[in-house]
């Protein structure tokens, strides 16, 4: 007879059903969630990245951002480099990957880039393949060349047969028995020297032009001036064999058995003289792809990187990308300098320059003295940095230089855009004004009057003006050309700080620092963060332009004591505080657009010099206070917003604040600073106390809310 189950039993049995059926469906439910989370992380977040380098080693900048987003069409990056574990060198190996991952993060940022990586060493038959499609963009260009250096490979076949022929009887010539005048015989080894020369010439180049077509790109601009210039020798030597031939045959030193022999000779030479005179012409006149061969030259530079656009495409070698250190940047003292890459750069100063049309020019008008840009030119590493971004950078002076006689001559010709280019015009300061030569201000008058035809076309102008003590006695100022825009510049006017010195003493200091950017403008926006050094500035007065306008402050400095000083000649003693002068900030950057012109005005007129430029800051190293100058390019900007603010300007200017942003060597400074030693205290109690804590606390409220329950 069958028990039955007691409630006790039954009522296990339930439970242990409940409770399978609730691990089941959490399990259920566990694996649920993770298949929806990996979909979504998959669907939406694959892309997803996150920088936590201190100089944001692994992104992009947001001037970068800013261009691939304004690019009109679609680009590709072609990079021939091997792979990393290729490379021996480790200082090598790690700037390969660096140029490597920085072209992934373009394909990654924009859907206009895609990256194709080619290794040189595996992907013969996807480089041969490249090659040929880049020759191919060409071929409505190279069609007249090929065609006539084709043409011209089947004329010298016919030659080189005839020159040969003509050698053989020149030696049978020489070889004649029954000739015995040694002058005839000499005569005609000579001629057969020449032949031969030809012959073998012509049959040279029949060997090697076929070869170098065979290549997947060739170099059809070199072998049509190899052939040129092989075509050029043989005329030379054919005219002057017939210029002998029709001498010898007019004198009386030579029997008539021997000149009949030279004018049957001369009677195939003449068309072929005619003959090579026409390829020669034609050679001459044909016009190479320029863009073409530079490209052939481009790619056989070690590791190239290609940038391929829809109408262009540019070659950055990767050596290029990276920045060695000289011997001069071995300072005592200071770490040995490590390679900087600089691939950011130069990748988004290409793609800058293929997407724009018509480049704007920019140019540096100087009242003469020392150049501006170039070699040893105080604004050449702002002026670098713009040519990297392929504006056309000039510089030029009104004023006449003088000779080396004493004489002076006349002043350049003005640069002149090219129509529909747009033109920003930099007015450099010139020297203070100085009584006991009155004709020094000259220079000033043409340079203001050269400015003021460009502003009154319509172009953007940055002036740089100075502090000038005698500046209300000149007669010739360049506030007067930007007061109509609402702004007043106060150049006898110095900003001055009181700072302490040794032993409690004060003294003027006429150098800031900047951190506080004025909101408002584009143009110091992306300054956010940066520092930005100033000195020897005067105060501007910003007001309302006349007609329909509008002034902003760029740059304000600040700091407690400080003051205008009106008075800097008259002093004995360094001026001190005066409080019936002093506020609490000073504008010395402006910028202001009336009736669609627009200016920027700065009084610290050095702030864009070299020499600030190229200072080098102390966080990137171990270097004491102070950091190095003239170390920038390799350790990073000390003052970033220098070089900032004035490219920046040059953009609003140039009416292309779209592309304003903080650029690529901007990421040099560190967002995260060294910790100090607080700081460094803080987190290690933190670490052996706070968070043991948390954790025991944690522990008791759970042990508690359990025992409740």
């Amino acid at each position: 007879m069958a028990q039955k189950k007691t409630p006790q039993v039954a009522g296990q049995t339930k439970r242990r059903a409940m409770y399978g059926t609730n691990v089941a469906i959490a399990v259920i439910a566990a694996i649920a969630v993770v298949i929806l989370l990996n979909w979504i992380v998959a669907g939406n977040l694959n892309d997803a990245r996150f920088d936590w380098t201190a100089t944001r080693q692994y992104s992009l900048s947001d001037q970068t951002y800013k261009v691939l987003d304004n690019l009109d069409s679609d680009y590709e990056i072609v990079p021939l480099l091997p792979r990393t574990s290729a490379v021996a060198d480790a200082n090598d190996a790690a700037s390969l990957q660096q140029a490597l991952d920085v072209i992934d993060e373009y394909d990654r940022r924009s859907g206009k880039i895609s990256a194709r990586h080619l290794d040189p060493r595996t992907d013969i038959d996807g480089i041969e393949s490249f090659f040929t499609s880049l020759r191919d963009r060409y071929m409505d260009e190279l069609n007249p060349t090929i065609e006539l250096i084709n043409q011209t490979r089947n004329s010298l076949e016919e030659m080189k047969d005839q020159f040969i022929a003509l050698t053989e009887q020149a030696m049978k010539v020489a070889d004649d028995p029954t000739i015995q005048e040694k002058q005839v015989i000499g005569w005609a080894r000579e001629r057969a020297r020449e032949f031969s020369v030809i012959a073998r010439n012509f049959g040279s180049l029949e060997e090697s032009v076929p070869k170098e077509l065979d290549d997947e790109m060739p170099d059809y601009g070199s072998i049509r001036r190899s052939t040129l210039s092989t075509i050029e020798t043989g005329h030379a030597i054919v005219e002057q064999i017939i210029a002998v031939i029709e001498k010898v045959v007019s004198s009386d030193d030579f029997p008539p058995a021997a000149k009949d022999r030279l004018l049957k000779w001369n009677k195939p030479l003449v068309p072929t003289r005619d003959q090579l005179a026409k390829l020669k012409a034609r050679l001459q006149t044909v016009t190479d792809s320029a863009d073409y061969d530079q490209l052939v030259r481009d790619k056989n530079q070690y590791h190239p990187i290609f940038i391929v656009g829809p109408k262009k495409v540019l070659v950055i070698p990767l050596k290029e990308m990276i920045r060695e250190p000289d011997q001069t940047q071995r300072r005592d003292g200071a770490p040995v300098p490590e390679r900087r890459f600089q691939g950011e750069e130069k990748i988004t100063g290409a793609l800058l320059s293929m997407n724009m049309k018509n480049p704007p020019m920019v140019v540096f008008v100087t009242g003469g003295g020392p150049p501006a840009t170039g070699q040893g030119g105080g604004y050449s590493y702002v002026a670098k940095k713009l040519e990297a971004l392929n504006f056309d950078v000039q510089s030029w002076s009104p004023v006449p230089a003088p000779s080396r006689f004493g004489q002076p001559m006349p002043p350049q010709p003005k640069p002149q855009p090219k129509p529909g280019q747009k033109a920003v015009w930099i007015a450099l300061p010139g020297p203070p004004t100085n009584f006991q030569n009155p004709m020094a201000g000259q220079g000033k008058q043409q340079i203001n009057e050269a400015i003021k035809q460009e502003l009154d076309k319509g172009h953007g102008v940055l002036f740089m003006v100075g502090f000038d003590n005698a500046a209300m006695f000149n007669a010739s100022q360049a506030e007067d050309l930007f007061k109509p825009w609402g702004i007043t510049h106060q150049a006898e006017r110095l900003i001055l700080r009181e700072m302490l010195v040794q032993r409690g003493q004060r003294a003027p200091n006429p150098v800031f620092q900047v951190s506080n950017w004025s909101a408002g403008h584009t143009i110091n926006e992306p300054l956010k963060g940066m520092i930005g050094l100033f000195m020897y500035g005067s105060p501007i007065v910003l007001g309302q332009p006349d007609g329909k306008g509008e002034t902003w402050p760029l740059v304000e400095v600040q700091a407690p004591r400080m003051w205008a000083e009106t008075d800097m000649q008259s002093q004995q003693t360094p001026p001190e505080y005066d409080e019936e002068q002093a506020r609490d900030s000073f504008v010395i950057a402006a910028a202001a657009e009336r009736n669609g012109t627009r200016v920027v005005v700065a009084s610290a007129s050095h702030f864009p010099g070299g020499q600030l430029q190229g200072w080098a800051t102390d966080g990137l190293t171990s270097a004491g206070p102070g950091g190095y100058p003239g170390l920038a390019d390799v350790y990073g900007a000390m003052f970033p917003a220098n070089t900032e603010l004035f490219v920046n300007s040059v953009f609003w200017l140039a009416n292309m604040e779209e592309l304003i942003a903080a650029s690529p060597r901007s990421q040099d400074l560190r967002r995260i600073a060294d910790m100090d030693r607080s700081a460094v205290s803080a987190l290690r109690w933190l670490l052996s106390t706070t968070l043991p804590l948390v954790a025991l606390a944690a522990g008791v409220v759970v042990y508690v809310v359990r025992q409740r329950n």
